[in-house]
């Protein structure tokens, strides 16, 4: 897979993609387990210690970009991208963000996710907004604290 100019990253995915496939076979008594010893030590390549090329790091997108869909979008998907750009938050997160997920008693609000992409893993995500975040929450608050302030969920 070196040799043929995959890089670093890509192998290890496909070396742990052959595992889990051992793995479930040996779970369905289609392979000796012995297989799946022999697979799980053989260690994943380390950065600098392998003649596979690393893939340059991926970078934000210029918000001159983003800034240029402006006009092709509604309110509420300017209103999340604008709350992304003001706080960090992840595009599933700010979709997901309702009135009833926000703590507005402090000078800075806290928004908890009822869902994030590490969730699985046992850690919590709070996400602090201050006064540029708050300013465009502000425009889409309502009395209906479970609804979505960006307008419907999208599903998966």
């Amino acid at each position: 897979m070196v040799d043929a100019g995959l890089a670093r990253t890509t192998v290890n995915k496909f070396i742990q993609r052959i595992r889990r496939t051992v793995k479930w076979s040996v779970s369905e008594e289609m392979c000796e387990a012995s297989v799946l010893v022999g697979l799980q030590s053989v260690e994943d390549l380390k950065r600098g210690r392998t003649k596979a090329h690393d893939n340059p790091r991926v970078k934000p997108v210029p918000e001159d970009y983003v800034f240029a869909i402006q006009q092709h979008v509604d309110a509420a998907v300017w209103g999340a991208i604008r709350f992304q750009l003001a706080t960090g938050v992840r595009p599933g997160e700010a979709l997901i963000l309702r009135g009833c997920d926000l703590d507005m008693s402090g000078p800075i609000w806290t928004y908890t996710p009822e869902s994030h992409k590490s969730e699985h893993h046992g850690k919590d995500r709070t996400i602090c907004i201050g006064p540029k975040g708050q300013a465009i929450l502000k425009e889409y608050l309502t009395t209906e604290l479970q609804s979505y302030l960006f307008g419907t969920k999208l599903s998966n």
